[in-house]
């Protein structure tokens, strides 16, 4: 049968037709129901050999960030919020470095801000609110400086938009 670890080689996801041909073949009739139910989980249209296809444009990922910043605000969940910020501020850092030249590999935000705080060109505004979205919580899950990191993240987003 197949295992959730033949999905994945080196991190990336491999194209189910290759995990198929692995399946055994001595129960087909479960077998097809497998093959049922994978190939109707997965759009092979959104997937590449790297991955995942990015389906939606940046900046359409942004706001979409933000939408769901504000509706988990609005739940009360304020730890969801800083997550959709930061991936947020993440989007608008990669494509800012990509416009810049350099070479962006990590999908995580967090290093993504990390690189970016490096960067000499941006303001000293800029690098504080990266400072922001890089901040680990306390052990109450709560930051240890009174700062709204959705403000903070669409500041970066909006000045990094401008100037990429």
């Amino acid at each position: 049968m197949v295992e959730a670890g033949d999905w994945v080689i080196e991190g990336k996801l491999k194209a189910p037709q290759a995990t198929c041909t692995r399946l055994n073949t001595t129960n087909i009739e479960n077998n097809l129901k497998v093959l049922d139910f994978i190939s109707a989980s997965v759009n092979l249209s959104n997937y590449n050999a790297e991955g995942i296809i990015t389906i939606m444009d940046w900046k359409t990922q942004i706001q979409t960030e933000f939408d769901r910043a504000d509706q988990a605000r609005v739940r009360g969940n304020e730890g969801q919020a800083r997550v959709c910020a930061r991936r947020a501020a993440g989007i608008a850092a990669r494509e800012y470095l990509s416009r810049r030249g350099q070479s962006v590999r990590t999908p995580s935000a967090y290093d993504l801000l990390k690189l970016l705080a490096e960067d000499p060109l941006l303001s000293l505004d800029l690098r504080q609110a990266t400072a922001y979205l890089t901040l680990r919580v306390n052990e109450e899950f709560k930051l240890p400086v009174d700062v709204d990191l959705v403000a903070e993240a669409r500041k970066l987003c909006d000045e990094l938009i401008k100037n990429g």
